[in-house]
């Protein structure tokens, strides 16, 4: 049944995803954050990102095949002299709909969909406006500095458990018993594939951005956008 053959798409592409010179070349890639322009945006210090090398063979691989990657932002506010203000996370998932042909960057505010992978991947490369830290309660006129890092994996382990999940209750069996060993099989192929990735997230260096006072940054919508 059709659904079946989707389950059997997702496991071909786990492996293809993990194997060939491919997977060799994914290790050795290494993102870059190449610029970054400051603003304030309702509230949030926003940053407009530009990255490069976020997308090796591996990535690209795993996103067309229907699995998401997660791009992860980290953002670390310093004052000089002051130590560290505020440490976060920013988090992307790059989701590919089998069904509606469509992809999706779901991100911690909003979620924006796009027709083809390439226009997918101009945005994130390009991220404009992304709320890096809350400016409320930060000295207007005091000078900061922001360190970010950028970097991209293949599905975390919610992910991983919520795919082995959806396609074993897709999986249908004409032989009685043989549908659980298909569950365990199949979990124990996702979660031994992406245990060996662990270890390979690529991530940029950190990038330094230059001293800022909160107060003479420029508002959002005053940006060419």
């Amino acid at each position: 049944m059709a659904t079946s053959r989707v389950a059997a798409t997702i496991i071909a592409s786990v492996l293809l995803c993990g194997s060939g010179p491919g997977s060799v070349r994914a290790e050795e890639a290494r993102p870059e954050i190449a610029r970054v322009r400051l603003s304030i945006d309702r509230g949030y210090v926003a940053g407009d990102v530009t990255t490069t090398g976020l997308f090796s063979e591996r990535i690209v691989g795993t996103v067309q095949s229907g699995l998401p990657a997660v791009v992860d932002l980290f953002v670390i506010l310093s004052a000089p002299g002051g130590g560290t203000i505020r440490e976060d996370v920013r988090s992307f998932t790059l989701v590919y709909d089998v069904w509606a042909d469509t992809y999706s960057i779901e991100g911690p505010d909003t979620t924006l969909a796009f027709p083809t992978f390439a226009d997918l991947r101009r945005a994130i490369e390009h991220m404009r406006g992304v709320r890096l830290v809350p400016s409320g309660g930060l000295d207007p006129g005091r000078p900061h500095r922001l360190k970010l890092s950028v970097a991209i994996s293949p599905l975390r382990s919610a992910d991983r458990d919520r795919i082995a999940g959806w396609v074993s209750e897709n999986m249908r069996s004409s032989e009685d018993g043989s549908r659980r060993e298909q569950v365990l099989d199949l979990s124990g192929l996702i979660g031994h594939f992406f245990s060996r990735g662990r270890g390979g997230v690529n991530r940029s260096k950190w990038y330094e951005s230059e001293s800022f006072k909160p107060g003479a940054l420029p508002a959002r919508d005053e940006e060419n956008r």
